[in-house]
């Protein structure tokens, strides 16, 4: 009932207080935010989720494809206003106010190429191999901290598979359902594989939520999404 109440009582303001588009900027990470042009029109399941709770608002707004890393600096500098599929860490609320998580148990599988003989057990398997991973990203200490393990970063998903295609990585490790997605889109079905092997994200790095710039103009964006998803 609290949640119903607030709802209506930002709607009721949303043309005053939401004045100006909404800014909602993100990478592509198939099948949560997606490239219209090559889905027939779907901008994927997280991105749909934000637009539906603006559009029942009656607030306008763009989206923005950008790389992660520029997607995070408009949103530092205040030049967008939101993103979805985000996961909080103490930098990243340096700059974002983060919504209730509305996906949990975020896991990360490790993707080689079909032709290689490689096998992981666990992550002192590693040590002899070029692991990829996203700049901006988030993982577990035991692997971003670990100096035998040798890190090479890419700046995008469909980058880290070309890499790993090319023969320029090994081992490519990215979230189980987008690498799956991504790899479908690419059409790499033949060509690389998903180990068994995966890692899980613990604690506030293994929820999704989006992301609202300490800097916008909107400071209501907040209280609008949390009562959507408290419903």
């Amino acid at each position: 009932m609290k949640n119903a109440i607030l709802i209506f009582l930002i709607s009721l303001f949303s043309n005053t207080l939401f004045a100006k588009e909404i800014i909602i900027v993100n990478d592509y990470f198939p099948p949560y935010v997606e490239n219209e042009a090559s889905t027939r029109g779907s901008v994927g399941i997280d991105m749909e989720m934000a637009i539906r709770v603006l559009k029942k608002n009656g607030i306008e707004y763009k989206v923005l494809y950008v790389p992660w890393q520029r997607a995070l600096r408009m949103l530092e500098d205040g030049e967008a206003d939101m993103i979805t599929t985000i996961s909080p860490t103490e930098e990243r609320s340096e700059f974002l106010n983060f919504s209730l998580a509305y996906r949990k148990k975020e896991e990360l599988s490790f993707f080689v190429l079909r032709e290689s003989n490689i096998e992981l057990t666990s992550l002192y398997d590693l040590r002899r191999s070029t692991l990829g991973l996203n700049r901006g990203f988030v993982y577990p200490k035991e692997i971003v901290e670990n100096p035998n393990i040798e890190k090479k970063y890419v700046y995008g998903v469909e980058e880290g598979f070309q890499n790993l295609k090319d023969k320029r990585l090994r081992i490519y490790l990215v979230n189980t359902v987008v690498g799956e997605k991504m790899i479908e889109k690419l059409k790499l079905q033949n060509v690389i594989k998903k180990l068994d092997f995966k890692v899980k994200l613990e604690g506030d790095a293994s929820q999704t939520m989006f992301g609202f710039s300490k800097k916008s103009e909107h400071k209501d964006l907040v209280e609008l999404f949390n009562a959507e998803l408290g419903q």
